[in-house]
């Protein structure tokens, strides 16, 4: 299988997987769930898939891809060659996150360099530390003392006050399209007789209801009406009855129902009943037998004019009653109507045609109806109407909706109301109502508006200007709410709908009272409004102009908390939601809220040195025996006020000591009063902490962080306390007399610099070492301090301790405004740095150190991540001590105890041609390593990790070229002490000698077990005046190594057991381990990460258990195979059993391996239940179906059988 990953235009990114061979179906676990190229120990398929996790160039990388659109090509070719088949997977999006670099930086990690032709940054990592030293004891004064002049007074500040501004927010459509249904009701009567020739006639009174006609309704300011007409004949509605004769039907009463819909026909907006009147109008006319045929005239034009001197045909109808509706709609008689005729044959008179004897029609007797425009009569209907809204279209509720607003604004921050929401607020908003309104019979529109001229001119004229917009709020607000809105509090729901029976929408802002020194902002048709104003009352005064407020100086934050405060509390009353707009009265202290200008509150803010602190010598005097001084500048010299940018008014002066015993005094609270001090002659107690020099590293002397090893390895380093103490330019003043050392002598200087502080005896120090972190550093310890025949030359000597664990941290440093956390990716998944806050209100957002990194077990390429407030940085940075092609290279550990030293061109490609390379190596403890089955060792001195693994070496069969790095571990005659391998006694080492201590260095392989590495050697060397002793050997590849007694190899043994699943009480244990080695059985409840008697396992019979672990249980063979018989099972479930092996004779190195067997005694049971006793699958809804429970008291399969009895 191959996989690469791809951006969507083809470019290459990473490679997941090469060659990677796929046998079977895979299971991929998800990241975090154990999900990872390596198998799970309960199933060999499960986890096996294929993953990427953003990483670049290759799946193993700590870089990964920040964002974009990428995709994966899957090639699968079948082991033997015969097929392949490639699939795409696409559409993989990767989000970008937000970057801001004022609000979240990385400063560049570690150095540049070229790394294989490419430009790189990388970082080795280091261990510093650095120490503190605190000197104790006399001060023997000249008669110093401190004093602190202090200047305090008011200030005026910089206000903006708050301005309201008014208007209306108006929102409209253009056209109204709706649909006029008309319906007609109505009672008739059937009129028939029978079929013989007594025949009766017959009456039957019924109810009708016919639809008319639909009109399509489009109002607008233009076209302001629609005519709704129609007409009806009652046999066009209704034909005659079956088994009748002589069958008509006659109009009795009719009422029209208009049913005004949105344009869809889905709800309506109105409701109108028109109630026709019946009017009998007819005639009765002869007419011609020859007007029945098509001659010059038809029959209606013949009726017309026949009728015409008879009747008025064209009078104005009178208008029918209408009920109903909610005001929406108005209808009015339509004056042009025409009236309709309708007629039907009496009789036909006849004679006899002399020629041809048969009977002709002569003439002919009409029954002639008039049906008006609106009317009804006998047989017919006819109506027209004109149909147009109640108010007009520019003043109607149902298209015009207005918001009456009033904002508040103030300079440097422009005021922007958004009335975007409104536009869904049915109640008190711009929304109009939709299908949930007009189904409401309670809600109703309210009565029509002003135009918006007549209400601005109305509103204008009913208030007076002296509180600007605030005063004309309360009219606006009237103005608008006699409109009484639409009486509907409802949801955003009824809104929904409006637009199918509104069109061609609009939105404008209606500006009534601007903000005092400024303007409203709008557009139409945008529900956007912006305001702003220029009224600013500077602390300097500008024109005539200047503030009101004025606070204490220096800045009392309590006291402008108070006066903010206060203007919140001003805000909320003027607010409009919250108070009332109309109290406000002006731009005046109390009659509007304010604002202060922020900058020239944290620029005034800066100004907290108010005070000068002095040091001064007090002299005896002979006139008042005491201790006496004056100085000879004024308060207002001391500390200048006129240098300030603003001006602080009524300045006071006062002074004060910490001094004990000393009294200081002002001629005079003015700038112009001088300061004098006595005191009585005493001595004190002193250390680094009276030093003032050491305020910054509060009392003192702290070194910057320092490498214990930059260059070579050495055990002990030897540091003089006073290279770390900056002395001062001052060495003459009453201050200068407590610091620690001087630069020069002030009573006999020479030349010589530094010197002891002729004033202080400093009997002893006290010295602290400490991490990077201010922590008690592990690692280094406080071998010695040496008091020479001057304080200036004490030194301290420190000793690297043996067991010191050698980490390795990158300083990141970078820019944050708060909290935020770091992490880095380490190639699956990511890893927290440190999580902090740089919220100091000093300097917020301040370049500085954000964490130190621990990267002692990492080596490649990472991607370090950090977020803040919503924000992301990142750096990319490799981790490793780079071997650059070409030249020999040695790679230390963080203290350099272990060295690895690699030959010229040491690393090369898989074409043989050198490369560069990151190499680490790493000091770790057992319990960091992993391993399957981790041995329980005692090593002597540190456990080294060296990546990048595997990597091999070789010696070339060719050249005899050896390219083996050599592997080495450095210990002083100290270490050796320790380790119990060298006598004191016996004088230094010597240099060059092989003494063959028994510690030989060995391999700890993934698997567990330990192999001793080839061609060791170990001799003495001489390094910077340290005599060192140097156990080396060659490696051919990278893995874990540490030096153990003896020569040895130690596998961990392979375990069995005869049965994994048992409900006996025994199990035999077996296997194969190392030949002759010893083997103990232990059998735990839980999983346990040290098998030793130690832990809370138990043993397995009283009789098989032995009090030294050396004696053991069995014995392996010269075979190596072992076997533990009737293992006891104490636990019902999972019994977790660890077997240990150990060289006979040697119980200090000690591998293991388990495995899991599980006890089952109790049986299963198996529970069922159903939901009903009988049913019957028939369809018919009932007891259709049936539930079965089934329940059992372990994971397995349910077996369930449904069979027919009977």
């Amino acid at each position: 299988m191959n996989a690469n990953v791809y951006r969507q235009d083809g470019t290459f990114v990473s490679n997941i997987a090469q060659g990677k061979e796929v046998l079977g179906k895979t299971i991929p676990l998800p990241p975090g769930e154990g999900g990872s190229s390596t198998s799970s120990q309960n199933s060999s398929k499960l986890g096996e898939g294929l993953y990427w996790r953003g990483n670049y160039p290759d799946s193993q990388s700590g870089q990964i891809v920040t964002g974009g659109n990428y995709k994966i090509v899957l090639t699968a070719s079948a082991k033997d060659g015969s097929s392949s088949k490639t699939e795409i997977i696409d559409g993989i999006s990767i989000d970008t996150f937000s970057i801001n670099d004022s609000l979240a930086k990385l400063n560049p990690i570690g150095e540049e360099t070229f790394f294989n032709n490419q430009k790189i940054r990388y970082a080795e990592g280091e261990s510093p530390y650095y120490f503190e030293a605190k000197g104790i004891g006399k001060y023997f004064p000249q008669q110093d003392f401190d004093y602190t002049l202090t200047a305090t007074g008011e200030q005026i500040i910089t206000a903006y006050p708050y301005v309201p501004f008014t208007g209306l927010m108006h929102r409209w459509f253009d056209e109204v399209n709706c649909k006029a249904i008309v319906r007609a009701e109505g009672q008739c009567t059937d009129h028939w007789t029978d079929y013989n020739i007594f025949g009766a006639e017959h009456h039957d009174a019924k109810s009708y209801e016919k639809e008319i006609r639909a009109y399509a309704v489009n109002l607008s300011k233009d076209k302001t009406s629609i005519t709704v007409s129609g007409e009806g004949y009652v046999n066009d509605w209704y034909g005659g009855t079956s088994g009748s004769r002589s069958t008509y039907r006659t109009f009795d009463t009719c009422t029209l129902y208009l049913n005004m819909k949105d344009k869809n026909g889905s709800f309506t907006l109105e409701a109108l009943e028109v109630t026709i009147p019946k009017i009998e109008t007819s005639y009765n006319l002869n007419v011609p037998a020859n007007i029945g045929q098509p001659l010059n005239k038809t029959l209606e034009e013949y009726v017309r004019e026949k009728l015409a001197n008879e009747i008025t045909l064209n009078s104005t109808p009178t208008m029918p009653a209408v009920t109903g509706g909610r005001g929406i709609f108005d209808i009015s008689i339509e004056k042009t109507g025409k009236p309709t005729l309708r007629w039907e044959l009496v009789y036909t008179t006849t004679q006899k045609n002399q020629y041809t004897l048969q009977d002709e029609p002569v003439s002919y007797l009409y029954k002639v109806y008039i049906t008006r425009p609106n009317t009804l009569n006998k047989y017919d209907l006819n109506f027209a109407f004109n149909l147009k809204l109640k108010s007009e279209i520019e003043f109607s509720r149902l298209t015009n909706r207005f918001i009456p607003y009033v904002g508040f604004v103030r300079y440097g921050a422009p005021y922007m109301e958004d009335f975007s929401d409104a536009m869904e607020d049915i109640a008190t908003g711009l929304a109009f109502p939709g299908r949930l309104f007009f189904e409401d019979t309670d809600a109703y529109l309210g009565k029509p508006y002003k135009s918006k001229e007549m209400m601005i001119s109305d509103i204008n004229s009913s208030v007076d200007n002296s509180g600007g917009g605030s005063k004309t709020w309360g009219s606006v607000k009237k103005e608008i709410s006699e409109s009484n809105l639409f009486k509907y509090d409802g949801s955003k729901n009824a809104t929904l709908g409006y637009e199918d029976y509104l069109s061609y929408d609009h939105i404008q802002f209606i500006p009534i009272t601007e903000p005092d020194g400024g303007k409203i902002e709008y557009q139409n048709n945008s529900p956007i409004v912006k305001a702003y104003t220029n009224l600013v009352y500077p602390a300097q005064g500008k024109e005539g102009v200047i503030s009101d407020f004025k606070i204490n100086w220096p800045l009392d934050y309590v006291e402008l908390d108070n006066l903010k405060k206060q203007q919140s509390d001003k805000k909320k009353e003027l607010d409009p939601k919250t108070g009332n707009p109309q109290k406000y009265t002006s731009a005046s202290k109390d009659g509007t809220y304010w604002d202060f200008n922020q900058e020239e509150l944290n620029e005034r803010g800066k100004y907290t040195n108010n005070t000068k602190v002095g040091i001064g010598r007090l002299v005896y005097s002979n006139s008042s025996n005491r201790l006496e001084w004056s100085f000879p500048k004024t308060s207002g010299q001391l500390i200048d006020l006129n240098n300030l940018s603003f001006t602080v008014i009524d300045p006071y002066y006062s002074v004060s000591t910490n001094t004990p015993g000393v009294n200081v005094s002002l001629s005079s609270t003015s700038p112009n009063g001088k300061i004098s001090a006595y005191k009585n002659i005493s001595g004190d107690d002193w250390t680094t902490a009276d030093d003032i020099n050491l305020v910054s590293s509060y009392g003192v002397i702290k070194t910057p962080l320092l490498k214990f090893n930059e260059d070579k390895f050495l055990g002990k380093r030897e540091l003089e306390i006073s290279d770390f103490y900056q002395t001062a330019d001052d060495y003459q003043s009453a201050a200068a007399s407590k610091y620690t050392f001087l630069k020069y002598d002030p009573f006999n200087n020479n030349g010589e610099t530094p010197v002891d502080n002729p004033n202080i005896k400093i009997e002893e120090w006290n010295v602290k070492i400490k991490d990077k972190n201010g922590e008690t550093n592990k690692d280094i310890a406080l071998k010695d301090i040496s008091k020479k025949d001057k304080r200036v030359n004490d030194a301290i000597t420190l000793k690297l301790k043996l067991d010191s664990a050698e980490k390795r941290y990158v300083q990141i440093s970078g820019k944050v405004n708060g909290s935020y956390e770091l992490s880095y990716f380490d190639g699956e998944t990511w890893k927290r740095i440190y999580e902090g806050n740089n919220l100091e209100t000093s300097n917020p957002g301040n370049l500085d150190t954000l964490a130190w990194w621990d990267v002692s077990r990492l080596n490649g390429k990472y991607t370090v991540l950090l977020k803040s407030g919503g924000y992301i940085a990142q750096e990319n940075i490799s981790i490793g001590t780079l071997v650059p092609k070409g030249t020999a290279k040695t790679v230390y550990s963080a203290y350099k105890r272990a060295e690895l030293d690699f030959p010229q061109n040491a690393f090369v490609d898989e074409n043989k041609n050198p490369i560069d390379q990151l190499v680490t190596v790493t000091p770790v403890s057992m319990n960091e390593i992993y391993v399957r089955n981790r041995p329980i060792i005692m090593t002597q001195g540190p456990i080294v990790e060296i990546f990048p693994s595997p990597w091999k070496f070789e010696v070339n069969k060719e050249t005899g070229v050896d390219m083996r790095p050599t592997l080495k571990f450095i210990y002083t005659q100290d270490d050796l002490f320790e380790l119990g391998l060298w006598d004191r006694s016996k004088g230094n080492l010597e240099v060059g000698k092989d003494y063959g201590f028994p510690l030989n260095i060995h391999q700890i392989t993934k698997s567990g077990d330990l192999q001793i590495v080839s061609e060791n050697k170990q001799d003495v060397e001489l390094n910077n005046g340290e005599y060192q002793y140097v156990f080396s050997a060659p490696l051919d590849h990278f893995s874990t190594y540490t030096l153990l007694k003896g020569k040895f190899s130690l596998s961990a043994p392979i375990v069995f057991a005869d049965r994994y699943m048992t409900n006996k009480d025994t199990v035999i244990i077996y296997g194969t381990a190392e030949p002759n080695s010893i083997l103990n059985v232990y059998v735990y409840k839980e999983p346990v990460n040290t098998p030793l008697l130690l832990g809370e396992g138990e043993s397995p019979t009283s009789s098989q258990t032995t009090s030294n672990l050396g004696e053991g249980l069995a014995t392996a063979g010269e075979d190596g195979k072992f076997k533990f018989e009737n293992i006891p099972l104490s636990t019902e479930g999972d019994n977790y059993i660890y077997v240990t092996s150990h060289p006979k004779g040697d119980e200090n190195v000690v591998t293991y391996s388990d495995v899991v067997v599980t006890k089952d005694t109790i049986p299963p049971s198996l529970e069922g239940s159903k939901t009903l006793s009988t049913f019957s699958p028939n369809n018919d809804g009932k007891f259709d179906e049936i539930n079965f429970k089934l329940k059992s008291n372990e994971k397995g399969t349910i077996y369930f059988k449904l069979e027919k009895v009977r």
